[in-house]
C-alpha cells in the first residue's frame, strides 16, 4: 500500500532561502575577511601581529570554497527537486479537471 507524501513548498522555499543567506554571510567571511583582517595588520611590528597574521593565512587555506561549493550544488538539487514537486502536483491537478 503506498503512503502519502505531503510537502510545503513555502517551508522548503523559505529554509532554500535561509540556506542561500547562510551561505552568503559565510562566503563573505571565508573570503573578504581574511583579506582584509590581513591589510589591517601590514606594517605593524609586534609578536601579536606577526603570530596573528600566520593565523589569518592559515585560516586562508581552509576548506571553505569547497564546503560553499557543495552547499550551492545542494540549493541547487533543492530547487530542482521542489520544481519536479511542483510539476507533479499541476500535472495531477490538471488530470482532475
Amino acid at each position: 500500500m503506498s503512503k502519502e507524501i505531503k510537502i510545503n513548498i513555502e517551508a522548503l522555499e523559505e529554509a532554500l532561502e535561509n540556506l542561500r543567506n547562510a551561505s552568503a554571510t559565510f562566503e563573505t567571511y571565508s573570503t573578504e575577511f581574511i583579506g582584509k583582517a590581513r591589510n589591517c595588520m601590514d606594517g605593524f611590528q609586534s609578536d601579536f601581529t606577526e603570530e596573528m597574521s600566520w593565523l589569518l593565512k592559515n585560516m586562508s587555506d581552509t576548506e571553505a570554497p569547497q564546503l560553499l561549493e557543495n552547499i550551492e550544488e545542494f540549493i541547487n538539487e533543492t530547487e530542482i527537486l521542489k520544481q519536479g514537486f511542483q510539476d507533479a502536483d499541476n500535472g495531477i491537478a490538471e488530470q482532475f479537471k
